[in-house]
């Protein structure tokens, strides 16, 4: 059999826009489900995401003629510097062909993941569009566990899962995903799920990225992602998300993620400056938590008690002691306090006592 070779569909052979796979398109342009992949640099990590793709249950059903629901998969190559495209056409010449429509767009500078994301959206047929980061993995239920509710429940605009870690330099697993906000009480009795509210997630994001499953109408008319944002550029999307619409988490592990010591996500010197200005801009003029100065203290006060504890991972305890205070102090002024094991923490950043993580 002669393995599928990439081509260029808006100008063949001169430009690497809308790239697309020679023969992956039999389910035809009207996907049900848009999966966005923005590679960076990915050519360790983009096979095996694309293989947990490959092995979604709800593809294999498709093939086997269960299930009529069509999938389309667009990786996105925010300029990398490595061979990302190599791992692409290496994984296209390994699964040969692939079991859905495939597309790779490259994009002629790097711009980050709201970009990359923003581009992939762009060139989506699908009603619904899914996530997933390069370095990311789905498990097989992903996909179906998501779209059966999605169907049962119209209502919803976006529903998310939790995910579970792989601490790769230490083996360790860790859970990631947030914890319980609000029960549907007096809403629909979904299995296993619960409801974020817009005043849940400013508080405290439990939403992971690689775990999204939106209405590509919803990301139309919020504007999809900020390109101003680095990093915390997903929070700020969920928030206008949850301004409009339902979102809701479904209580189980829908996909697994690299832990890797210097991410961006896990240094509070970089990372946090960009959450508060997400926050800025979600309470200041225009914006869809306008005017809510108490709420807007106590997400401060989420964001600077988690910063402390990523100071306190990388070694710096005055830091994170000084970013607990900020913390404290910001819960002081809120009426509805969060509670927290505020002076055990205090005691162990003083005495430099790091576990596994903070307690909330």
């Amino acid at each position: 059999m002669t393995k599928p070779q990439m081509r260029y569909v808006d100008e063949p052979l001169r430009t690497s826009r809308g790239l697309r796979v020679d023969g992956a398109d039999r389910h035809g342009p009207g996907a049900d489900i848009s999966v966005i992949i923005p590679a960076y640099n990915s050519a360790m990590t983009l096979e095996a995401a694309l293989d947990s793709v490959a092995a979604q249950s709800i593809i294999q059903e498709i093939d086997g003629g269960a299930l009529n629901t069509v999938v389309e998969v667009i990786v996105v190559d925010d300029c990398s510097s490595d061979d990302t495209l190599g791992a692409a056409q290496q994984w296209l010449n390994r699964i040969s062909p692939p079991p859905f429509s495939f597309r790779l767009s490259r994009l002629p500078s790097n711009g980050g993941p709201a970009a990359a994301r923003n581009d992939g959206i762009s060139k989506a047929c699908g009603k619904w569009v899914a996530f997933l980061d390069s370095d990311d993995a789905w498990l097989p239920h992903r996909l179906a566990a998501q779209i059966t509710l999605a169907e049962k429940y119209p209502s919803v605009a976006m529903w998310c899962g939790e995910t579970i870690g792989m601490e790769i330099e230490r083996g360790e697993k860790r859970a990631k995903g947030g914890q319980r906000k609000t029960e549907m009480a007096g809403r629909e009795n979904l299995p296993s799920c619960e409801e974020i509210t817009l005043e849940n997630l400013a508080v405290e994001n439990p939403v992971a990225t690689s775990t999204v499953l939106v209405k590509k109408s919803v990301l139309d008319k919020v504007g999809g992602f900020d390109e101003q944002f680095r990093g915390p550029e997903d929070y700020d999307l969920w928030l206008r998300v949850a301004a409009m619409g339902r979102v809701v988490k479904m209580v189980q592990p829908l996909s697994r993620y690299r832990y890797v010591q210097g991410s961006l996500s896990l240094d509070e010197r970089r990372f946090m400056p960009e959450v508060l200005r997400v926050l800025d801009k979600a309470f200041g003029s225009g914006g869809v938590l306008e005017g809510r100065k108490a709420l807007k203290r106590a997400a401060r006060s989420t964001q600077f008690w988690s910063a402390s504890w990523m100071a306190f991972c990388r070694g710096d305890r005055w830091r994170a002691v000084e970013l607990w205070v900020a913390a404290y102090w910001l819960n002081l002024w809120t009426a509805a306090r969060k509670k927290r094991k505020w002076w055990p923490l205090l005691l162990r950043y003083m005495m430099g006592r790091v576990k596994e993580k903070a307690e909330s």
